[in-house]
């Protein structure tokens, strides 16, 4: 990824053509998955793609997954952003409108911050136990 200049002394990141392919990519075959199209996505949809990816003759790896939820969240955070109009656009289309399905309770963030939150937990309760053994 690449740093540009933006207005104001900040930074825009340039995301490269090959990224912007596989993300593509990736959420064609989400669309493929659930057989829906997007204004009609839940979130069980990204669930079960999830699941289905993570488990089989070859599962993928957690980083994977996570970069799978990410292109899928980037991806719905773009069609319902008012400034593109996909909302109103499907909802005067179609009569449904898009919405966010990757959430922190179903995408693999969540099992990443349950897990050091008991990773804590247990270092917290094992520091406590030392305190309490008699030297």
């Amino acid at each position: 990824m690449q740093e540009l200049p933006a207005e104001g002394g900040g930074l825009v990141f340039a995301v490269t053509t090959p990224t912007i392919e596989t993300r593509c990519r990736l959420v064609r075959r989400f669309q493929q998955f659930s057989g829906e199209f997007p204004w009609q996505w839940r979130p069980a949809d990204i669930e079960d793609f999830l699941a289905e990816r993570r488990s089989g003759d070859k599962p993928i790896s957690l980083t994977t997954l996570r970069s799978g939820s990410n292109s899928v969240a980037m991806f719905c955070a773009y069609l319902t952003h008012p400034a593109y109009g996909w909302t109103d656009f499907c909802e005067r289309t179609f009569s449904d409108i898009p919405s966010q399905i990757c959430f922190e309770w179903n995408t693999p963030e969540a099992h990443d911050r349950r897990r050091c939150q008991l990773d804590g937990a247990h270092s917290h309760k094992e520091g406590a136990a030392a305190t309490l053994r008699p030297p």
